[in-house]
């Protein structure tokens, strides 16, 4: 059965501790995936995944990687990897309280540089974020690989966690596609891994009754830099194919240099987010504008931001379960709604436990008798 008091439990913590998103999978989602790479092998008897997403400010992305990829830029990701973890530990601790098996998956840094086991794939992690986050309804998969959120595109980082606890599922993203091929990934790429010595066709991700794809790019050329600190201006890139040899050999022969800030992340946006407008003076950048609220079209689906905030908050307060959802105004209720306050256009809904003392009470005994003066005195103010 599916425990939704746990459910906004959890998101009223996740939100409360800084995060900006937070979906919910269940593990069937997974039931296309190699089972190595999903989280029944990391926990059997797992029901669910819960995904956690905190999102990576324009200025980090802008200004980061100027005048080349190898200049990091003002902001580092260790300080959100940091408040990841310890989210995602104070979710299993909150699970474990509630007697819920569940397990952190690590934020990054964390995977198998070689195929292993059957796997085909090179850099595995355990459990995949970007597929995590898809599963979970906060993203799309773009063609570079990364999960694109309506909220933030690309611009934000993951933790999840894996639990027995049958939690309410997010539902998959089923607004206007993220990705439009617009190419920019593809022509930015400073070791050109989107553009050529692709590792085999494109990938495929069924998830439900959603198909994902996108670039099967050869992770050593894509990682030359990122992963393994090379100079991006080594002829050795100029070659045909980069594998693990060319890697050690930079290493041993030229070592190492510095890092490379992820170009791919900062010049995509989905299209709804593109200004146009210069960004820091570079007139071939974006940058999202920093209140996405203003610029979120009406036809996306509902802004999750803004809806997990307030239910954060009503839980928060002593709700046991909160939900929102689109006020039908063709319906008697909404239609007796929008004649007392035109223009609303959601409804927020809280319900509350009535402890049994406050039932057991005679109605005219005390406020608390009665279970909508306790909700609406004890709780609503």
């Amino acid at each position: 059965m599916i425990d939704r008091i746990m459910t906004e439990k959890i998101k009223s913590c996740v939100i409360q501790n800084g995060m900006d998103l937070v979906g919910f999978a269940p593990v069937s989602r997974w039931a296309n995936a190699p089972f190595l790479l999903s989280p029944m092998a990391i926990m059997e008897g797992s029901k669910s995944v819960i995904v956690m997403g905190i999102y990576i400010t324009d200025t980090w992305l802008e200004m980061g990687g100027e005048p080349t990829p190898h200049h990091v830029g003002p902001g580092g990701w260790m300080d959100q990897n940091s408040l990841l973890d310890r989210t995602g530990y104070k979710v299993v601790r909150l699970l474990e309280e509630y007697g819920y098996k569940a397990i952190g998956i690590a934020s990054s840094n964390i995977w198998r540089y070689r195929k292993y086991e059957g796997v085909n794939s090179w850099f595995t992690p355990d459990l995949s974020h970007i597929h995590a986050s898809t599963a979970a309804g906060l993203a799309q998969i773009g063609w570079s690989g990364l999960a694109i959120t309506p909220e933030y595109g690309p611009r934000v980082r993951y933790i999840s966690v894996i639990t027995e606890a049958e939690l309410a599922p997010t539902p998959l993203y089923s607004g206007p596609e993220l990705c439009d091929m617009c190419g920019d990934c593809i022509k930015n790429c400073p070791t050109e891994a989107l553009h050529r010595d692709f590792d085999g066709p494109p990938r495929m991700v069924q998830i439900e009754d959603k198909t994902f794809k996108y670039a099967n790019k050869n992770i050593w050329r894509c990682a030359w830099a990122e992963h393994f600190n090379l100079r991006l201006d080594s002829p050795t890139l100029k070659n045909e194919h980069i594998d693990e040899t060319d890697i050690s050999r930079e290493i041993a022969t030229v070592g190492e240099y510095v890092h490379e800030r992820g170009v791919c992340q900062k010049v995509c946006l989905p299209p709804h987010l593109r200004t146009g407008e210069p960004s820091f003076g570079r007139d071939h950048k974006r940058i999202a504008m920093l209140k996405m609220s203003r610029r979120y079209p009406a036809n996306m689906p509902t802004y999750k931001k803004l809806r997990d905030d307030l239910i954060a908050r009503a839980v928060g307060l002593g709700a046991e379960i909160a939900a929102a959802a689109p006020l039908d105004g063709e319906s008697k209720f909404g239609a007796a709604v929008l004649r007392q306050a035109p223009g609303l256009k959601t409804i927020l809904a809280f319900a509350f436990q009535v402890p049994d003392e406050a039932l057991a009470l005679p109605e005219n005994d005390s406020y608390q008798a009665s279970p909508y003066r306790y909700a609406l005195h004890n709780k609503m103010h």
